[in-house]
This record gives structure tokens, sequence and C-alpha cells, in this order.
């Protein structure tokens, strides 16, 4: 096939592909609101509803070498497919059941661990598989509006989600959630997996060890530092899980409404930062603005525990709702760029386990820094506006150091960034 139809088909696919990622993140997002609102319901157990949060995170990190061997091994369209027959006839099995059992937590407990496995092995495989089903001169429009179309997902999922918690049966997310899963299926049925061509798997390496993964980062400096990076500042990010509903609802006192519009101004900024990417032509450096947009962001941070300090609650809110939002609109264009960059570095034969690596350290790190953050809070030796400022330093101070060491120790410049 010549270069030109082959970006023709790539530019559909670009397109389907974004499509199946709205389809599948609202069907999800609108069934995990309900699953939760239910166990809850039921259970009338806060812990029962954090057990099914650190549910999946758990199983991600546990089954990655797993994951990742499969995904090198076998087709994936195949790996897809089959994962997503899977969820279905889990979903379904579940909605078969709903109203025999009595004791819903167990039941929904598996079905989340399940769920979140198959979706691993989705998400994981479709990202695998950019490089031969997406022109390299699409893979940044297709993750700008993969973005784009997944934050649209997080407003639209709760709103259509408290709406049928109040008038319909738990049922219907089921339902909503099979019907996703069957439409993203079709949709990736459809999908040319072999669209550019690529080089057999078995010519390149015959060990498909996990252990050969991990020496294969260890021995690649850019990529390393790069992973080093991603999870600090993912562990650092947490703090805006814990932080921002204690500043918006324990020293603003303000109501939760107020707590939703904070949460919107962070999609806002991903949002418009996922449109500016995907318009934006694709940079020969694409990796040239990480540290000095990282650091930028990483100092914006400062003003979100010092907002409280004003004595206007109001101008303070405001200017932690801006700042939160520009934030999220920087940290997505390096984020963007770095995803690409990793689809078209990272050899194909030993993308699977590279990426189940990084998705471990990522999944890890979340429940890691709301405990590590969270438990802070309780300390009682200082007041919780000065806590939340603690807080906010500790994850800035980790973000500036693995900046620092990236630079001046390793003196690492990831403007050059390859995968040799």
């Amino acid at each position: 096939m010549d270069e030109i139809n082959i970006i023709k088909k790539s530019y559909i696919q670009m397109w389907l592909r974004i499509i199946a990622t709205f389809i599948s993140e609202f069907g999800s997002k609108t069934f995990s609101f309900g699953l939760s609102f239910y166990v809850y319901k039921e259970t009338q157990s806060t812990i029962s509803f954090g057990l099914t949060l650190i549910a999946i995170p758990f199983a991600t990190v546990i089954l990655a070498p797993i994951i990742g061997k499969i995904i090198d091994t076998y087709k994936h369209k195949h790996i897809i497919i089959i994962s997503q027959i899977f969820s279905v006839i889990f979903v379904t099995f579940f909605l078969l059941l709903n109203n025999k059992i009595e004791n819903i937590l167990i039941p929904s407990l598996v079905l989340i661990i399940f769920l979140s496995i198959f979706d691993e092995f989705v998400l994981l495989t479709l990202f695998a598989s950019n490089s031969s089903t997406i022109h390299s001169n699409h893979l940044q429009k297709l993750r700008g509006y993969q973005q784009i179309v997944s934050n649209i997902s997080m407003i639209v999922a709760p709103v259509l989600g408290a709406i049928l918690v109040a008038s319909l049966s738990f049922n219907i997310f089921i339902i909503i959630e099979v019907l996703s899963e069957v439409l993203t299926l079709i949709i990736n049925v459809f999908i040319n997996f072999n669209l550019i061509s690529k080089k057999d798997i078995s010519s390149e390496n015959s060990d498909l060890s996990m252990k050969h993964a991990l020496s294969f980062v260890k021995e690649q400096k850019y990529l390393k530092s790069l992973i080093l990076l991603s999870a600090i500042v993912n562990l650092s990010d947490t703090i805006y899980k814990i932080g921002l509903p204690i500043i918006v609802l324990s020293i603003f006192k303000l109501n939760n409404t107020y707590f939703g519009y904070m949460e919107s101004s962070i999609i806002i900024g991903s949002m418009i930062g996922g449109y500016i990417m995907a318009k934006r032509k694709k940079n020969t450096q694409p990796l040239k603005s990480l540290v000095p947009l990282c650091i930028l962001t990483s100092f914006l941070m400062i003003i979100i525990p010092l907002a409280p300090f004003i004595n206007n609650i109001f101008i303070g809110y405001l200017l932690i709702a801006f700042t939160v939002l520009v934030i999220h609109l920087l940290e997505s264009l390096f984020n963007i760029p770095l995803q690409v960059w990793y689809v078209e570095e990272v050899p194909e034969y030993i993308q699977g386990r590279v990426f189940a690596i990084m998705n471990a350290l990522m999944m890890g790190s979340l429940p890691l820094g709301i405990l590590s953050f969270g438990a802070l809070y309780e300390v009682n030796f200082y007041s919780l506006i000065v806590l939340n400022l603690i807080a906010f330093l500790i994850a800035i101070t980790l973000r500036i150091s693995v900046l620092l060491y990236v630079k001046l120790i390793l003196k690492i410049d990831l403007a050059d960034a390859k995968v040799f």
C-alpha cells in the first residue's frame, strides 16, 4: 500500500480509536459511578467503598508481568477482542445474578478486579499497537483528541449517573457497560492492526521474559530517567486528590458544588491542552520543553496552599481554580508528546512489557501517594491550613528534586532523548 493511502486509512482509524475511547470511557465511568453508589447503598460502609478503589491498582500491579508478556507474544487484535468478550461475559453474568445475591460486596469486588484486568489488557495492547495502526503524523492528534473525549466522559458520566441513580435501578448501569463494551468491540474488529508495516517480532529477540524488559529499561538512560520522572510526578500529583477537597470543603467550608467546579477546572485545563496538542504540528524534539514546563508547573503549585491565607474566601477559591486549570493545561503540553515518544521510540517487540512496567509504577504510586499525604493531614500538631501548606511543599519538593537529579546529577538532556 502506498504512503498516501496509508495516511488516509490511518486518519480514519485515528477517528475510530477516538470514538471507541469515548464510548469505552463513558460506559466505564458511568458503571463505576453506579457500582460505587450501589455498593455503598447496600452495605452502608465507607470501607466497602474504599475496597473497590484499592482493588484496581492492586490487580494491575500484581499482574503487570503476565499482561506485558502476553501483549508481546500474541497478536494484538486477538488480545483486545478476547479481553472485551470476557468483559461482556462477566458483566452480563453479574446482571443475571444481581437480584439473587444478598451480599453484593464480594461479587462486586470480583467483578471490579476482573474488569480492571481485562481493561488493562485492552488499554496497554492498544497503546502498544499505536505504531502499527496509526501513522506517525497522526499519533499526537490521536493522543490529544483522546484526552479531550476522556475528559468529556468525566463530566457527562457522573451527571448521567446521578440522574439514573435517582430514577432507575442499578441494572441500567450494567446494561450501559455491556453496550459500551460491545460497541467498542465492534469498532476494534474493523481496525487494521497491521496498517503500518513492522518488523517480525521473532526476528528482534526471542527472550520474552520480564527480566529482559527490566534489563532493557536499565540500559536505556533516557527511558529510565523518563520513567523515574513520570513516577515521581504522578506520586506528587496525588496531592490534588487529598489537598483540593480539604481546601474547598474544610478550610474554605464551601459545599460539594464548589468542589465540583474545582474539579471541572482541572478537566477544562486538560481539555484545552489536549486540543492545543491535537492541532499543533509534530515537533522534531518532542521532549525539549518537558523539563522547563515541569519546573513551571511545580512552582505554580505553591499558589494553591498559599491562597487559603487570603482573607477573601472567594478570591482564594478563584485563584486556586485558575491555577489548577493552567497547571493541567501545561502538563498536557509535555504529557502528550511524552506518550507519543514512548510509542515511537520503544521497540515494538518489547513495548507490552515496558508499558506494563510503566503502568504498574503509575498505578502503584496512586495509593501510595494518597495514603502518605492522607496520613500527613491527620497530624494534630499544626492547624489544617499549615498542614496543607506542608503537604504541598513536600509534593513540590519531590518534583523539583527529581528534575534536578535528572538534569544536574545524571546530566541528561531530554531534548535529545532516544532509545538505542
